[in-house]
């Protein structure tokens, strides 16, 4: 006959804890996904200029496309305002420009609010996740660094396409861009390597609160 299930059986206070880790390991992944979009921008970036020929037919043929299903998209044309009008907006834009200073105190706060907001965002999804397709099966931590250092050797490749054989001119030593070009990626698999390291240990931590009876 099977057990009824008791009130012992589900822990609230260490559901909470598990929670609790759970949006903490999140906390502790958005440097790697800040450093993973920036390498990513920056690679995108360099390719596109390289490549500009290549690179702006490819966007003239999407757009176009895009045209083609959804219409034009170019925005409707305003009614142009009076010229005194842009004159006196221009002038206060001027002074608003030479009274506004910041500091690293004024962007401190809006960073640690983003970090906080991007790991709850990360964190909801996955919860909606898991109550959908279910827990996943924990990955080894050494696989997670391999497959983190795949994209990066793949960063470090194009950064070698673009440099070789773009049409763009690199001034400077090919040993400095070449150190910029492995390091860039490195460094932010250094960073990988950080955030994931302490999400798995903290992923343990959570495994053996939920689950220990």
């Amino acid at each position: 006959m099977p057990q009824i299930p008791t009130s012992e059986a589900v822990s609230v206070p260490r559901v909470l804890a598990g929670l609790a880790i759970d949006y903490l390991r999140w906390t502790q992944l958005i440097p790697m996904i800040t450093a993973w979009t920036f390498l990513l921008l920056t690679v995108g970036a360099m390719l596109l200029v390289s490549f500009q020929q290549e690179s702006f037919s490819l966007i003239e043929r999407g757009a176009a496309g895009y045209e083609r299903i959804f219409g034009s998209i170019e925005p409707e044309q305003s009614a142009e305002r009076p010229a005194s009008e842009t004159e006196s907006e221009d002038r206060s834009v001027a002074a608003g420009d030479a009274a506004v200073r910041f500091s690293s105190e004024d962007f401190m706060p809006w960073v640690l609010k983003a970090w906080a907001i991007v790991a709850l965002a990360g964190w909801l999804l996955g919860m909606l996740r898991t109550r959908i397709f279910g827990p996943r099966e924990p990955i080894d931590l050494r696989r997670k660094l391999l497959l983190a250092a795949v994209p990066a050797i793949s960063c470090v490749v194009l950064f070698g396409l673009a440099y070789f054989f773009g049409s763009e001119e690199f001034h400077g030593s090919t040993l400095g861009w070449m150190l910029m070009f492995t390091g860039f990626p490195f460094g932010v698999w250094l960073v990988s390597a950080y955030s994931l390291a302490v999400t798995h240990g903290l992923d343990i931590v959570r495994r053996r609160i939920v689950e220990s009876s």
